[in-house]
């Protein structure tokens, strides 16, 4: 087993929008309300977005969607236990 890290991967725009599901503009939305990591530089007119930011930002999202969820459901049974007790009054 080698102890060698991996490089970090470097991604360009249209993969990053292709991961995210995000606009090109609401991307740079989130970057500028620090949201997003901004990307680096790599060439004189060329940036590139580090993978390990990108896939966290989706990861946090999908836990974030995942606990509203679990939050609605929760209401949602607490509801309707009040409707039955509220019916059988």
């Amino acid at each position: 087993m080698s102890t060698e890290t991996a490089s970090p991967r470097l991604l360009r725009i249209g993969e990053v929008l292709l991961r995210t599901g995000l606009s090109r503009s609401t991307l740079y939305e989130k970057i500028k309300s620090g949201e997003f990591d901004p990307p680096v530089r790599i060439g004189l007119r060329a940036v590139a977005f580090q993978e390990k930011n990108v896939d966290a930002w989706i990861s946090a999202r999908v836990a974030a969607s995942n606990s509203a969820e679990q939050r609605a459901a929760r209401v949602a049974a607490s509801n309707s236990a009040k409707a039955r007790r509220v019916a059988r009054s």
